[in-house]
């Protein structure tokens, strides 16, 4: 994987940290539960554009200064990534395979 591709969480954390908070600050100014946000971090849930806007739209009180557009992008390109690797890892072992036989 590209190292320079990271998680939602990864982002989340970054910019929390930065500010001082905590992930359960971050679901109240978004009026979400914190297991929405546990979610997120853990990249077992999707952003959303509902949730790319909320973030957005929360910039002042966030602070993370990104357009719901710049969000969504840094979700899908960490997941395109995500399936290159196991399109390659599928590719490297399939060749392996056929070596062996």
């Amino acid at each position: 994987m590209d190292e320079r591709v990271k998680p939602l969480g990864y982002y989340l954390d970054t910019l929390l940290t930065h500010k001082g908070k905590r992930r359960i600050w971050l679901a109240e100014v978004l009026n979400v539960s914190p297991a929405t946000i546990t979610r997120l971090y853990n990249d077992k849930a999707a952003l959303t554009p509902e949730m790319a806007v909320r973030l957005e739209m929360q910039n002042e009180k966030v602070g993370f200064a990104k357009k719901a557009s710049r969000w969504m992008a840094c979700y899908y390109n960490y997941k395109i990534e995500q399936e290159r690797d196991k399109l390659l890892n599928r590719k490297i072992h399939g060749k392996k395979k056929e070596d062996e036989e």
